[in-house]
């Protein structure tokens, strides 16, 4: 994801998590994410963390839906921190996305 869409409910999503070591799918992990502001201040509505839950059949994805009531603006950067934990390893990720209105193509 390399966008928010203001009003609208956002995806998110971690694909493939694996143990490093043994190359295996991990599909029994505690994933949670967070969105922060450029002021590093948690977003307000929706519940953070959030959790992602296992995709029933993947391969390690697990997702979940921002509410389209998270406060962003239009031409701001937020922070995504999606953090793992599983089989005894921790595995952290950020993204830094943009806020945008969605239009019409």
């Amino acid at each position: 994801m390399s966008e928010l869409y203001l009003d609208n409910s956002n995806l998110l999503e971690l694909r493939g998590l694996k143990d490093t070591l043994t190359d295996a799918f991990i599909n029994d992990a505690t994933v949670q994410a967070t969105v922060r502001d450029k002021a590093g201040t948690m977003l307000t509505g929706d519940t953070f963390p959030k959790g992602l839950a296992y995709v029933a059949g993947s391969n390690g994805v697990y997702r979940a839906t921002l509410n389209k009531a998270i406060n962003i603006v239009a031409g701001e950067f937020y922070t995504i921190k999606i953090a793992a934990v599983g089989n005894s390893l921790d595995g952290d990720w950020t993204e830094k996305v943009v806020a945008k209105q969605r239009r019409f193509t």
